[in-house]
């Protein structure tokens, strides 16, 4: 994956944890969450290692 296809994919994912934020509290929710910000985490981590 390159530097661009990462930050395009972490944007791509925030905006989707955004979306999903704006939903009613539930245990599918919180899942769904949790799936983008194991996702998000690990590329900033790539990111953050591909600048370096």
């Amino acid at each position: 994956m390159t530097l661009d296809q990462a930050k395009t994919a972490l944007a791509t994912e925030q905006d989707a944890w955004n979306q999903v934020v704006k939903q009613p509290n539930t245990l599918e929710r919180n899942i769904v969450l949790a799936a983008h910000r194991g996702e998000i985490g690990r590329l900033e981590k790539l990111i953050s290692k591909t600048k370096q």
